[in-house]
């Protein structure tokens, strides 16, 4: 059975955010409340900030993250495991990224490289690969509609990098309580819109777009500074469960040829719009 459909599909229903549901926050009262909140969200964005300080100082090692990913719909759902690894610093751009899907006994069902230079996305079993060349960054593509996360946005969501995910801090101008303690502010600025939700330690809870019509989740563990968990749903019912396993910081760099995505003689490689086409 071909499986790269598949593959097309667990990343894009890791990437597809959900709608999220209504929910009613608390409303202000009067003047003195107003500036209790704008004390609230200083002192919640200022713990924002040190927790991305402390994410910040690790960019320096290589990195290494091994995650479940269960995606499908209700009833209907596979689960795959994701080997992601990179040089330091984990934020420059020019630094490669790699990526391998396995499935069942550790069978690898995907491959993928993303370099400053072009983006290669190789399916062993197929014995075909799709590339683009060019140095920005490429979306992942299914169903000919792009995707908003790359291989750097899977990095940087791993290791709880959120300043480098959002290219912007939250806006402390449009923030609001929730009746569950957390606060809510609105984003103009950066790569991704819309709006973050925060709890009163700084971390980072929820990411919704403008439409309120794609959402990322986060859960924790104890103290850590990373989520342990992503999670997206969208409203045509898909929903993806990204487990992060293991995260290690490796004392020595990746050797070129661990960084390098050897394409075997004989595989047809296509270009990357040509994807859609399976």
């Amino acid at each position: 059975m071909n499986f790269f459909p598949r593959f097309s599909c667990c990343i894009a229903a890791l990437c597809l955010l959900s709608a999220c549901a209504a929910r009613q926050d608390a409303p202000l009262s009067g003047g003195g409340e107003r500036e209790a909140l704008s004390e609230e969200t200083a002192s919640i964005l200022q713990n924002f900030r040190r927790r991305a300080n402390e994410v910040a100082r690790e960019r320096d090692a290589p990195l290494f993250v091994r995650a479940s990913l269960r995606f499908g719909k209700e009833g209907d759902s596979r689960r795959v495991t994701l080997l992601l690894w990179q040089n330091a610093p984990v934020s420059e751009s020019l630094n490669p990224v790699r990526l391998d899907v396995q499935a069942g006994m550790g069978t690898s069902v995907a491959k993928a490289l993303l370099d400053d230079k072009h983006f290669l996305l190789y399916a062993p079993h197929e014995t075909r690969a799709w590339r683009y060349d060019g140095s920005e960054q490429i979306l992942f593509l299914h169903n000919s509609f792009p995707i908003p996360l790359t291989l750097r946005d899977l990095a940087a969501l791993a290791s709880g990098d959120f300043t480098d995910f959002f290219n912007a801090p939250p806006s402390p101008s449009a923030a609001r309580r929730t009746r569950t303690g957390s606060f809510i502010f609105g984003r103009s600025a950066g790569k991704r819109g819309g709006e973050v939700e925060l709890s009163p330690e700084g971390r980072l809870l929820r990411w919704t777009n403008h439409d309120k019509s794609r959402t990322l989740e986060f859960g924790y563990d104890a103290n850590a500074a990373r989520p342990e968990r992503v999670e997206s749903r969208d409203a045509d019912g898909n929903r993806a469960v990204l487990l992060v396993k293991e995260y290690t910081r490796p004392g020595t760099p990746y050797t070129p040829e661990q960084m390098d995505l050897k394409i075997p003689p004989g595989t047809a490689i296509l270009p990357l719009k040509e994807m859609n086409a399976l």
